[in-house]
């Protein structure tokens, strides 16, 4: 073995040694994106070319040596694609996002391995070669193929500066990720066309390993992957709010447990790639159309001290959302993006709600509802001391009616703003005493329950809602009915309680 096979060999095992430590860190240390994968496989393929050139520098001038070249061949065939994936994803393009589409690229080179593993002596492959140290002249499918990875490494190239050129962000970095792609190529043409005379080893898979070097610079220095310290992810998915980030296009760049939690059960995040696209593909009942537009105008305003509430329809239950809107800036005060929290107040809301429906019920019995008393035990006063003045007495029963009646619909009133609490004491016990209220307007009303009080299944939701469809059917019917009997039956079900309501009255005549 001569000295240059020996430096070889010994360059190669130090680039396959760094490729590894390098992959491997940036693998542990990033969020786990079809960028990183690609770039993971695209890095797999340049070390077992290297592990196949060890080998190759090994065994040359042995029988095995076309064996090993040819198996050198199998994985040459994937950097073509894997460089072109790795691209597309990286430039977020969205023609190979799809997994067929991937599938399809990396197709032909499965097609490719597959027929020189099964056809070692073809010609298309290798024509001739010069004993067992070297080919001395390659076959009409590797110069095919050689030459479509010099064109998809062009390509590559063209398109990290023509985005470079058109967002004007990221151009160093950019530019010298163009530059680095383009060196392998470079360097092949130059030792085909006998311009620089070339080693006995190779000098692609090096150049290569500088493509990956430069990528991984990129990734510590200037984030060129999404890098995250595994402490920091970990923080990120212990909050109990909805977290999502953006970036400063609005590109979602990475979301917690709990947002998924949220959402997932009405669109498929793994499909979206902003903002918009989750309010695209909910579906029309399940969010305010309303809020959904202040979000906008808040986000395009830049307003963190804003915060946006919407409800949002999960299943059979309203939950009520508030959503702040936070800048992420680096160490110039430079925005990097925005994190979103949504913070769940559906139980402050029905706390909210809860605590003014008993101030205005408490505020209305002891303003006007003793207001309204006093009337009434003055007009029946009056009433006392008019025996002998038809006129003035009509007026004053009629009054005095008045008076009463309202009395009673303030009470109506006020049980419906500050009615039993139904998760306290149940619904069964709610109803008794609504029943017993409704009584002492002068109608008989039965009310027959198949349920213990306080027994009614955990599983029916939202309890109150039977109270206050009990409550609004009894006033009707004492109302405009004007019913002798009415009949109340609570009767539970397997899988459900029904509420049954009748009466002997008017109807709807």
């Amino acid at each position: 073995m001569s000295v240059e096979q020996q430096v070889g060999i010994v360059i190669y095992t130090i680039q396959l040694m760094a490729g590894m430590l390098v992959i491997t860190s940036i693998w542990t240390r990033s969020k786990k994106s079809a960028s990183l994968t690609l770039l993971t496989a695209l890095q797999a393929t340049v070390m077992a070319w290297l592990l196949c050139a060890i080998i190759e520098n090994l065994v040359r001038g042995t029988p095995v040596y076309p064996f090993f070249v040819r198996r050198i061949l199998v994985v040459l065939y994937f950097l073509a694609p894997l460089w072109l994936l790795f691209t597309f994803a990286y430039l977020d393009l969205p023609l190979l996002r799809s997994r067929k589409a991937r599938i399809g690229v990396l197709m032909p080179s499965v097609v490719l391995a597959l027929y020189t593993l099964i056809t070692p002596a073809s010609p298309w492959i290798i024509r001739e070669m010069d004993g067992n140290t070297q080919v001395a002249q390659w076959g009409s499918v590797f110069i095919a193929s050689t030459f479509a990875t010099y064109l998809v490494g062009l390509l590559c190239a063209a398109l990290l500066v023509f985005r470079t050129w058109r967002t004007r962000r990221n151009v160093r970095e950019n530019l010298l990720l163009a530059i680095s792609a383009l060196v392998p190529i470079l360097l092949s043409i130059l030792v085909n066309l006998r311009i620089i005379q070339p080693p006995v080893f190779d000098l692609t898979p090096i150049s290569l390993s500088f493509f990956i070097g430069v990528i991984a610079l990129l990734a510590y220095r200037h984030k060129l992957l999404d890098r995250m310290p595994h402490v920091a992810r970990e923080l990120l998915a212990s909050f109990t709010e909805a977290i999502l980030i953006l970036d400063p296009d609005g590109n979602i760049v990475d979301y917690n447990n709990a947002f998924r939690s949220l959402f997932s059960p009405l669109v498929d995040l793994d499909g979206c790639r902003t903002v918009m696209d989750i309010r695209a593909r909910l579906p029309e009942e399940a969010v305010d159309v309303e809020a959904v537009e202040r979000f906008r105008q808040t986000y395009k305003a830049h307003n963190p001290d804003h915060p946006v509430v919407f409800q949002v329809r999960t299943g059979e239950q309203d939950r009520t959302f508030s959503c702040v809107i936070d800048p992420l800036v680096d160490n110039e005060k430079q925005e990097v993006g925005r994190l979103l929290a949504f913070h769940d107040i559906t139980a402050l809301r029905d706390q909210t709600l809860l605590s003014e429906r008993k101030r205005v019920s408490g505020d209305l019995h002891d303003s006007l509802g003793n207001s309204l008393n006093i009337i009434g035990s003055n007009l029946e006063y009056a009433l006392r001391l008019q025996p002998d003045q038809p006129e003035i007495r009509r007026c004053l029963q009629v009054s005095y009616e008045r008076s009463t009646r309202a009395i009673l619909d303030l009470r109506r009133i006020v049980d419906a703003l500050s009615p039993v609490d139904v998760a306290e004491h149940g619904l069964t016990l709610a109803l008794e005493n609504l029943i017993a209220r409704t009584r002492r307007q002068g109608v008989h009303i039965t009310f027959d329950h198949l349920v213990s009080a306080g027994k009614e299944p955990d599983r029916i939701l939202h309890p109150e809602h039977l109270y206050y469809i009990c409550q609004e059917a009894l006033h009707n019917a004492v109302e405009h009915g004007r019913p002798e009997t009415i009949q109340v039956v609570l009767k539970q079900n397997p899988d459900d309680l029904r509420l049954y309501i009748s009466d002997d009255g008017a109807g709807c005549k």
